[in-house]
């Protein structure tokens, strides 16, 4: 440990400038320097191409997520798709918001959970709407499809006119 750089370092010298507080060493004709701070011994390496992506990603994924209930919805008051039908999936939805929130989220489980439930109870929402809007869209029942057509009388002296 010095307080200053050698005048003549040779090839493999190594020393501690406690003046600057870094590491050096002397290989090929070169110095070469290592910073022995705590707080500087690891850089940020995120680069602005990298984090827009990122965020980009993130934000496409949770604005479908949300435009999942809309979509059963609509599915639901076309009768595309009966919501008896989509109930007993329930369990591959789960497994599916699982997959997607593991894409889209980094490599940790709980930011993945924190995606996939709203993702799951989303679904749960829009198989609700779905169940309302296909049931205000059921069709009449034959009674009242019958009385749509008035009733003329066979007899045609009854008609109030002459023919």
């Amino acid at each position: 440990m010095i307080d200053r750089d050698p005048a003549q370092p040779f090839d493999g010298q190594i020393w501690i400038n406690q003046h600057v507080g870094e590491l050096r060493i002397f290989y090929n004709g070169k110095t070469r320097t290592l910073p022995l701070a705590a707080n500087s011994m690891m850089s940020p390496m995120i680069e602005i191409g990298w984090y827009v992506g990122f965020v980009s990603m993130l934000i496409l994924g949770i604005v479908v997520g949300f435009q999942l209930p809309l979509v059963m919805l609509v599915l639901g008051f076309a009768r595309l798709v009966d919501p008896d039908w989509l109930r007993p999936y329930r369990r591959y939805a789960f497994l599916g918001s699982l997959v997607i929130g593991a894409l889209l989220t980094p490599a940790d489980p709980i930011s993945m959970i924190v995606l996939a439930l709203p993702l799951y109870l989303l679904f749960e929402f829009g198989l609700i709407l779905m169940s309302f809007s296909y049931k205000r869209n059921a069709p009449l029942d034959d009674d009242d499809n019958n009385n749509s057509t008035p009733d003329i009388p066979d007899d045609p002296g009854n008609w109030g006119g002459e023919i």
